[in-house]
């Protein structure tokens, strides 16, 4: 991951302990109705299993490679880490309806948990900054996507207007060189 991550020399150090700066929290949110929070039996948090599930395995295998890489990957770069799980809404009926009832409406632990996930979202998350310190909000990052997908079109328009204009080049520099050589 990180050779695909280029920073700014002269802004940050570049070594992977900067990286935070750019991957401030990794927030896992878990909606999984069987999922027990418990290892070797053991009671435990949403933040202890998921770090749990975050261990490497041992093994130079593949396969324990595969398993290990985007484990390794998420401890190394996000060192701040939170899990949220999600309880059932309610029964069969509420989940068909669910964008359509009120929390009265829903399990209340699912409703817990809901509150406590927004309550970290809105007021405990770090806001996403740029370099420049400007906050990174929806209408930012918009902003953002949009100009870098209009630079895209851009070159790749620059590039299909290119490669006729070189071929129409060559075409006549072949004709002239033709007519050269008959003289």
């Amino acid at each position: 991951m990180s050779s695909h991550i280029r920073t700014k020399a002269d802004s940050r150090a570049g070594d992977d302990a900067d990286f935070d700066w750019y991957f401030p929290v990794f927030v896992f949110a878990l909606r999984d109705f069987t999922l027990a929070l418990e290892i070797n039996g053991r009671q435990v948090t949403a933040d202890e299993y998921m770090e749990h599930c975050l261990t490497a395995r041992h093994g130079k295998d593949p396969n324990s490679q595969r398993y290990n890489i985007p484990r390794h990957c998420i401890r190394k770069y996000f060192k701040k880490r939170h899990c949220f799980t999600f309880d059932t809404p309610g029964g069969r009926d509420t989940l068909r309806d669910l964008e359509k009832l009120h929390d009265t409406n829903l399990s209340q632990v699912f409703v817990e948990e809901t509150h406590t996930f927004l309550n970290f979202m809105f007021q405990e998350a770090p806001i996403k900054k740029l370099e420049n310190g400007h906050a990174l909000n929806g209408r930012s990052e918009y902003t953002l996507q949009s100009r870098q997908t209009n630079c895209e079109v851009l070159l790749n328009l620059v590039i299909h207007v290119h490669s006729p204009l070189v071929v129409a080049v060559k075409t006549a520099g072949t004709a002239v060189r033709q007519q050269i050589v008959t003289l």
